[in-house]
């Protein structure tokens, strides 16, 4: 996802078992995967990779606790969404929620929970060109709802 205000790319990265993170992307920069992970093995469920940390890597902007298994990320610009203006929206498959993330200076100062487990399994969250944040659920019979 990408700030029509400043162009900082951020995404999130669904890990191995946890280790969900929200990344500010830097161009270059090592995010440390395989080498550096906080999940685990789906198996053995021993720490996946090598280290949870390393100088030379660059850490998460934030790690998501208890596990999101990350699904969409979008921020939100429309005025109709007032204080939400350029906060972040991200969906959880496992977590069955979308995490609203308030960021100053590059560091996740707030979060709040929306929807958690009121409509199953979060595959996607977009802004759309009118403003309204769309939603759509990984179910066989999945919807899609608008939130105003």
């Amino acid at each position: 996802m990408v700030d029509p205000e400043d162009g900082t790319i951020w995404l999130t990265d669904h890990g191995p078992r946890g280790g969900d993170e929200l990344n500010r992307m830097e161009a270059g920069g090592n995010y440390g995967w395989p080498v550096v992970s906080r999940g685990r093995d789906y198996r053995s469920e021993e720490p996946f990779g090598e280290a949870r940390y390393d100088a030379d890597m660059i850490d998460p902007v934030y790690e998501f606790l208890p596990t999101l298994a990350p699904s969409g990320l979008a921020m939100v610009t429309a005025d109709r969404f007032g204080s939400w203006q350029g906060n972040l929206l991200a969906g959880g498959l496992r977590a069955e929620r979308i995490l609203r993330i308030v960021i100053e200076d590059d560091e996740v100062v707030h979060i709040e929970e929306l929807l958690h487990g009121k409509i199953g399994r979060i595959r996607d969250v977009r802004e759309g060109p009118e403003g309204h944040i769309y939603v759509l659920t990984d179910h066989s019979d999945g919807g899609l709802y608008r939130l105003e």
